[in-house]
């Protein structure tokens, strides 16, 4: 069973050699180009691979200030709920963040 995804494919043209992002499903077949209006192909780099996934590892990231040790020494976090964790304690949040406390 296939999966159906409605994403940006990018699609080339193979007469005037052109890439053009086209938003449509996986099953739709190649769009016309807005440029020279002949039939274009779908680029082999983009068929049968799943869209990105954002991960909650930190891999040691070393906060120096804000949430640091009592010490004054950088603290580190291994998550990114570890991280919002400790600044909703303090009462902090990431620049450009929503500013409500987090639900960690």
């Amino acid at each position: 069973m296939s999966v159906t995804t409605f994403k940006e494919h990018i699609q080339w043209c193979g007469y005037c050699s052109t890439k053009h992002k086209i938003l449509c499903w996986s099953y739709d077949p190649p769009t016309d180009c807005p440029d020279c209006g002949l039939e274009m192909f779908f680029h082999e780099d983009t068929l049968g691979q799943a869209p990105g996934v954002i991960s909650d590892e930190l891999h040691g990231y070393a906060a120096k200030h804000g949430v640091c040790n009592p010490d004054g020494t950088a603290r580190k976090f291994y998550s990114k709920t570890d991280l919002k964790r400790a600044l909703n304690e303090a009462g902090l949040t990431i620049d450009g963040d929503t500013p409500k406390p987090y639900r960690v």
